[in-house]
């Protein structure tokens, strides 16, 4: 790899892979393909971001664009791999819907969710079902 990538925009000039229907996937369309500042050729969308990080280590992509706990799981596994960036590109929530009204559920959840947060299960989650 050679360049410096300082913000997301900074991958026009490379081939691109991410996970088809990600959050990477939509603000690369979006932000770079659409408006016509990187075209759709170097894009290349792959079922599982197992699939992305094995080209990725092959050459056939300089750069993947996906979450940060399975790509640590990658680069964790193969040294020839690095994160050079790290940033948010959707602030965007995730929802669980509960019956109007239902303080006491919604308490119970959100203990359990910090919870699994704080012993790290939640990460553990992400590589084990992202890694694959």
């Amino acid at each position: 790899f050679t360049g410096t990538i300082t913000a997301p925009e900074d991958v026009v000039n490379y081939k691109i892979g991410v996970q088809s229907g990600t959050v990477q996937d939509g603000w690369l369309t979006d932000n770079l393909i659409t408006p016509g500042l990187m075209p759709e050729a170097n894009l290349s969308r792959y079922e599982r971001v197992d699939q992305a990080a094995l080209d990725l280590a092959n050459g056939r992509i300089d750069v993947l664009m996906a979450d940060l706990v399975p790509i640590q799981a990658y680069v964790a596994q193969n040294p020839d791999l690095m994160v050079v960036y790290q940033g948010e590109l959707s602030t965007g929530p995730i929802n669980i819907v509960l019956p109007d009204g239902d303080a006491d559920l919604k308490a119970e959840i959100d203990r359990v969710i910090k919870e699994l947060q704080a012993d790290g299960f939640i990460d553990a989650l992400a590589v084990k079902y992202f890694s694959e």
